[in-house]
């Protein structure tokens, strides 16, 4: 059986929305890589997608507000 040169480079798989979710938190992949085959996965990933990335973003506000807030600048006149 031929293939088209790109889709061997492929692999159709199925995945829990537990571990999807692990990996659009850690960054490891992002939606835009991921072809869903169902309408209804398209949803499911796309809601995955905004709920993690929300999680992200959220993260980030909370380490760099405890970051600036711990930050103490001590300067020392000279001369």
């Amino acid at each position: 059986m031929d293939q088209n040169p790109d889709e061997k480079n492929l692999v159709q798989l199925e995945i829990s929305l537990e571990k999807l979710a692990l990996l659009f938190e850690s960054g490891l992949i992002c939606a835009a890589e991921v072809r869903c085959l169902t309408a209804f996965s398209k949803q499911q990933v796309s809601d995955l997608c905004l709920r993690s990335c929300a999680k992200r973003i959220a993260c980030n506000i909370t380490l760099f507000n405890e970051f600036a807030e711990t930050q103490t600048i001590h300067l020392k006149k000279l001369g």
